[in-house]
């Protein structure tokens, strides 16, 4: 290298230091040194530079171990303590031993040159994460002037000037003059920009997106930067989202993300650019933050598979090689019939992706809410060809929950902290459509403005609390379209948002829905089964813990109701029951026996026959007895089956965390073979479960505590066949059974660990589970 030129040097402490023109630079090694403080601190800038580019993290290390090397000939004892501390590898017993020959030699040269009095080292570093932290949190009062390096560290420049910006307020605003050592390499311009902006506005949000603009800078250079130090301009910019600052220019509301305002402008200015393939692609609902997930999950691409797993939007691959003897229409049906086992799956994707986005977004209050689809067809490669299910019987209104659920996914997406008000709810109602005759999912009229989407919406923005902002007379409205769906989706979504609340207006109207709890002589209505199901969950959330006897009452006698005379109570006694039992043990949630005024009730024995079985009587059922036109003969005692979920439930909500070893003793599994085979194996799930919520400070993260809830015989008789005992089993034990309900009971135990130490990150717990699961 025959030439050496130092471009621009930076000032130190204030002391200017001469800009060398370019010169010859002689072949003797030492006349090098002169040069080598400032060369080394310009290359330093460029080194703080590259960090808030995302992209240059992986050269980072190799400039910083050069760096390191320079620093220690050079005996700049600061400097060689900075980068180790931001790249550990570059600690003195990482960097291995190096030759010490040539360093002494180096060394000396540049002592040399430090005793003519060619320079000296800074005491403290130029550290831009620093020094932007200090201006965050100490504002103009602690500011130092940051070297400037013009022209090739503009992020440095531009991001110095965001930050005063963001932490200079009315009181404490930063000249562009205060900012660096030297303003020289500043243009004219950008002095003068700089004072039209502080005399345009005051708030420093707005100065801060201002200048972005100004800047020319773009959502994308934004997310280049690392996520700690973009987080106070996304800040600035979600606040200017509801008061943006006056501008004309489109970039800005681009980069605020007004897309309303833009396309007005837009328009107004004859724009007609055509949407980007981006654009035009289908939301998969999934919108995330992914800046900050990486920070969680930074050495794989674990974030992007659960994206993929849980799309429902895209067609589904349906890979089938058609063998030579099946024809053509055998072929189509067998793609058919692949295509509705995957739809399984595709169906039941909404539920997971709600809890992956679940308060991800904030909407505004003039943009609608998009919803992804539930896609339930397929494509064939080779040629990519579309497979639907159209000549195969399938359910009837299969999609109807799905796209239910689909639409509860969908909603909550949305914050609790957004602000949406009624006319944004009833602004996303479906439109009617133009014809008239019924719709085929079953849901009603086609002029209906309701969807089973749209219900699910309802009950999502109802968990939310955001469905409390509809007044009652909008509540009527939509009650009255008589669409099945959306009614449990309103009676679930106002209680939702007032649990507790005892509300008379909403218990009012939940009565409606609860023939039970009308007076004697009312109007019959034809009300379905599951409204008046939903209806009695609704009923339990509304009286939260308030113990009321009446509602308790009526819901442990709806536990045993039985079939009347005509179809009502014929189809989803189940559900029915669970929903009383819920209901009742809501009502009286962790009371146990601390329930004033309810001794007579007999709540724990009248729950235990319930569960256990037993003759019937007038008390528990509160019907008449069966007569001749009955269309279901019901014996003459409980129909566990039906009663034995509903009852368990609501015994261990009602004792929950009271630790009461008397009331748990009666959901330990039996220990004989004759009350073994009288108990569904299925059941064991749910008392154990409901055990583990009465004994809460009793679950232990153990293998040993899920054996110690498994009777001796089931263990000893669990998963052994006859062909295994090898002519030694006993005919009269069904071994099938037994395998079944040591299954269920660890399954139980299992759940009742989870409920228990659920979000603690508990690593016991965690290695048990996982063992169970495997």
């Amino acid at each position: 290298m025959r030439n050496l030129t130092v471009l621009r040097l930076f000032e130190v402490k204030n002391e200017c230091m001469p800009i060398p023109q370019p010169m010859p630079l002689p072949s003797s090694k030492r006349c090098l040194v002169q040069y080598a403080r400032s060369v080394f601190k310009v290359l330093h800038l460029v080194y703080e530079e590259l960090k808030v580019y995302s992209e240059c993290k992986d050269s980072l290390p190799l400039l910083a171990r050069f760096l390191h090397h320079v620093a220690t000939c050079l005996g700049f004892p600061s400097y060689c303590d900075l980068y180790p501390a931001d790249h550990p590898s570059l600690m003195p017993s990482s960097l291995g031993h190096t030759s010490e020959g040539g360093d002494e030699e180096e060394k000396m040269e540049c002592e040399g040159e430090e005793e003519e009095g060619e320079g000296r080292e800074d005491t403290h570093p130029p550290n831009l994460m620093s020094h932007l932290h200090i201006m965050l949190t100490m504002g103009a009062a602690g500011h130092v002037p940051f070297p400037l390096l013009s022209d090739v560290c503009k992020r440095t420049a531009q991001l110095v000037q965001l930050y005063a910006l963001y932490s200079g307020g009315a009181g404490s605003i930063f000249s562009i003059s205060s900012l660096f050592t030297s303003c020289s390499a500043l243009a004219v311009s950008a002095l003068t920009e700089w004072q039209q902006l502080l005399e345009k506005t005051s708030s420093p949000h707005q100065r801060v997106v201002l200048w972005i603009v100004a800047q020319g800078l773009t959502r994308e250079d934004l997310a280049s930067l690392p996520v700690g130090v973009a987080l106070p301009l996304w800040d600035s910019i979600f606040h200017c989202r509801e008061n943006p600052p006056p501008s004309d220019d489109l970039r800005l509301y681009e980069l605020i993300g007004r897309e309303d305002i833009l396309k007005t402008l837009r328009t107004a200015a004859g724009d007609t650019t055509p949407l980007t393939i981006e654009a035009m692609e289908k939301d998969d609902g999934m919108k995330v933050d992914d800046e900050i997930i990486k920070l969680t999950f930074s050495k794989d691409l674990r974030v992007n598979e659960v994206k993929r797993l849980l799309n429902s939007s895209q067609p589904v691959k349906i890979s089938l090689e058609q063998k030579p003897e099946v024809s053509d229409h055998e072929f189509i049906e067998q793609q058919e019939l692949t295509l509705l086992t995957v739809c399984q799956r595709t169906m039941a994707l909404p539920v997971g992706r709600g809890m992956f986005t679940l308060a991800v977004s904030k909407p505004l209050p003039t943009s609608p809410l998009s919803i992804p689809g539930v896609e339930l067809t397929g494509r064939a490669p080779p040629k990519n060809s579309t497979v639907s299910l159209e000549h195969i019987e399938k359910p009837p209104n299969m999609v109807l929950w799905p796209q239910f659920h689909n639409g509860v996914a969908a909603g909550l997406r949305l914050s609790p902290n957004a602000m949406l008000d009624s006319t944004w709810i009833l602004s996303n109602r479906p439109s009617p459509p133009l014809s008239t005759p019924a719709s085929e999912d079953g849901s009603g009229p086609a002029h209906s403005r309701c969807s089973p989407q749209h219900a699910g919406l309802l009950l999502a923005l109802g968990l939310s609390g955001h469905l409390s902002s509809l007044m009652d007379f909008e509540l009527f409205d939509y009650l009255q379209d008589k669409h099945e769906l959306t009614t449990v989706a309103v009676l679930l979504g106002i209680t939702a948002s007032r649990v507790g609340s005892m509300q008379r207006s909403i218990a009012s109207i939940l009565s409606i829905f609860l023939p039970p709890l009308l007076p004697f002589g009312s109007a019959d209505m034809e009300i379905s089964q599951t409204i008046q199901t939903a209806a009695l969950t609704a009923m339990g959330l509304l009286y939260l813990g308030s113990g009321n006897r009446h509602l308790s009452e009526v819901m442990l006698r709806e536990i045993a109701h039985v079939p009347g005379p005509e179809l009502e109570f014929a189809d989803d006694r189940e559900s029915y029951s669970l929903s009383a039992g819920i209901a009742l043990g809501m009502t009286t949630l962790g009371r146990g026996g601390d329930l004033p005024g309810m001794g007579d009730l007999r709540l724990v024995e009248r729950l235990a026959v319930l569960i256990l079985g037993g003759p019937k009587s007038q008390m528990l059922t509160g019907a008449a007895p069966n007569c001749p036109s009955h269309l279901i003969l019901e014996p003459e005692v409980v129909n566990t089956h039906v009663t034995s979920p509903a009852a368990t439930v609501a015994l261990g909500l009602m004792y929950l965390k009271t630790n009461d070893s008397s009331v748990a003793s009666r959901l330990d599994a039996p220990s004989t073979l004759y009350e073994l085979d009288h108990i569904r194996p299925d059941f064991f799930i749910l008392r154990m479960a409901s055990r583990g919520l009465i004994m809460w400070s009793d679950v232990q993260p153990t293998q040993e505590w899920i054996d110690n809830h498994i009777p001796e015989i089931v263990q000893r008789h669990a998963f052994q066949s006859s062909d295994r005992m090898e002519g030694q089993s006993d005919p009269n034990i069904d071994y099938q059974t037994l395998s079944q309900a040591m299954v269920c009971i660890s399954a139980g135990c299992c759940l009742a660990i989870g409920l228990r130490y659920a979000g603690t990150l508990d690593k016991q717990a965690h290695s048990v589970l996982s063992l169970a699961v495997m």
